[in-house]
């Protein structure tokens, strides 16, 4: 992941600065290099769960720092090590529309076998309520998908072209 990780902040192609530093906190705690400075705290909202991913990865770069119950010590790497596996790879290739179907299936592959059972069942839980738009129509957009063999790509023509 780190290296993945890495080739992502090293494209330079980040639509928003949280994108940008959402990935260089992730780096930074799977022990990639520490920044050179961070940026100060923006607006928190309910609704913003980027900004609650990006408090939770400083909250543990900085834990050592702070005081927090064993429990909220917890719950914060529970929460900082979905974000560095799994959440901040997906969300930085989500602006990319053929890797959709593939990294939304991936997502919830690898969030089973990376994350805790809990954490597990709720991710999951939330991005099945995100998995509308893969119908028959649209999830041909997954040919386009450079990362997909042309032999994988051979075998989804011919299963479009069977009746359903």
């Amino acid at each position: 992941m780190l290296g993945h990780l890495k080739r992502l902040f090293d494209c330079g192609n980040h639509p928003r600065e949280d994108y940008k530093e959402i990935i260089l906190l992730s780096v930074a705690y799977l022990g990639g290099g520490v920044p050179t400075s961070f940026r100060a705290p923006g607006v928190y909202h309910m609704a913003r769960w980027m900004a609650k991913a990006i408090y939770a990865v400083k909250i543990m770069l900085f834990h050592d720092q702070l005081e927090m119950s064993r429990r909220e010590l917890a719950v914060i790497r529970r929460v900082a090590f979905f974000v560095t596996m799994v959440y901040a790879k997906y969300w930085n290739e989500a602006m990319i529309p053929s890797y959709a179907a593939t990294n939304d299936l991936d997502f919830i592959t690898d969030v089973k076998r990376i994350c805790d059972e809990g954490v597990a069942s709720v991710a999951e839980r939330a991005m099945r309520r995100h998995l509308w738009y893969l119908s028959e129509n649209l999830i041909g957009l997954a040919i386009f998908d450079d990362r997909i063999s042309p032999e994988q790509k051979a075998e989804m023509i011919e299963g479009m072209k069977r009746p359903s």
